[in-house]
């Protein structure tokens, strides 16, 4: 299994690392930092639902995002949505196997649920103090 993992890690690690190049802070923390608010809530939920790939892809992009100054509540936000919502997930695996008219019902149920996991843990956030910081 590590053979198969290392590339994949390998990958991950890189596209960590080309987005804290690529892209500058300020715009990281303009969109998605702690000021932004809903809105930063809303893109990273729509970023989430876009974003391919598993976990070995999703958490080394985040950690860069947190480190480059993304909100709690927009990173919540991401993850919820990526993992519910994902775009990619619904079209390979949702859909063929159990059917568009009931991956639609649920898809629409769990629509609001990034946003509203991303508002509590903006909320909360200031409650843990310390515990937060990497």
């Amino acid at each position: 299994m590590l053979i198969q993992f290392i590339p994949k890690m390998a990958a991950a690690f890189l596209l960590a690392g080309f987005v804290q190049v690529l892209i500058p802070k300020d715009l990281v923390i303009k969109w998605i930092g702690e000021q932004s608010g809903f809105k930063g809530i809303l893109i990273a939920s729509l970023a989430g639902m876009l974003t391919p790939g598993g976990p070995i892809t999703s958490f080394p992009l985040i950690a860069s995002l947190y480190k480059m100054g993304a909100g709690y509540g927009s990173l919540v936000a991401y993850l919820t949505s990526w993992e519910i919502l994902g775009l990619q997930r619904l079209l390979i695996w949702e859909i063929p196997i159990l059917g568009m008219k009931f991956v639609s019902l649920r898809f629409m149920v769990s629509l609001l649920l990034p946003v509203i996991a991303g508002m509590t843990a903006q909320r909360l956030a200031p409650y843990f103090g310390g515990l937060l910081r990497v």
